[in-house]
């Protein structure tokens, strides 16, 4: 197991590289997919314990679909918001606790914009949003600042309570699953600020 670990990490700094210089010819149709396995050599870095490696690529990963959005926002769908999600959770794994909350910050700011775009917001958003602000609360909590996670969490549930109000249960059972874990993460907040 420990060999074909090590044969799909491999492959996939294999891959990367290609598209690294397939990127560097043409911009315009290589730096989305080199996004994309930047972003799934990251999530394998971190699986595989090599955090500090994880969290640079994680940074890269992010760096290019910042870039990709800039002209085609449609090309980056939500990946770039699942780019700053695994970034923070490296940063925080790593004891970072400002620069994983930063990362959350941004992605929830990434999200609220994606949601605000012509089209949106969609049913299925509702639950994905509420969820990295619910990430958000959590770190904001592990920072210190109870206020400031009561608040997020707070808003996380009030966004799902409208989306299952207008239907959102019959996506499935996660948005409900996901809200009873914020209510619990809430509760746990309630009292006053140390």
């Amino acid at each position: 197991e420990s060999r074909d670990w090590d044969d799909a990490l491999a492959a996939l700094e294999e891959s990367v590289a290609i598209t690294r210089d397939l990127a560097a010819a043409d911009p315009q149709a290589f730096m989305a997919p080199l996004s994309a396995r930047l972003l799934r050599l990251s999530i394998a870095l971190y699986q595989a314990g090599n955090f500090a490696r994880a969290i640079a690529t994680a940074r890269e990963a992010a760096d290019r679909y910042r870039q990709v959005s800039v002209g085609r926002p449609d090309a980056v769908d939500d990946s770039l918001i699942l780019a700053l999600k695994h970034l923070s959770c490296g940063l925080a794994v790593t004891g970072d606790a400002a620069a994983a909350l930063a990362a959350m910050r941004e992605a929830v700011a990434e999200h609220r914009k994606r949601n605000a775009s012509p089209g949106s917001p969609r049913r299925s958003d509702a639950c994905s949003l509420a969820w990295t602000i619910g990430l958000l609360g959590m770190r904001l909590r592990l920072a210190g600042d109870i206020g400031g996670a009561r608040d997020a969490t707070a808003g996380a549930i009030a966004i799902l309570e409208v989306g299952l109000d207008a239907g959102l249960a019959a996506d499935g059972p996660v948005p409900e699953s996901v809200l009873a874990y914020l209510c619990r993460e809430y509760d746990s907040l309630v009292g006053p600020d140390p």
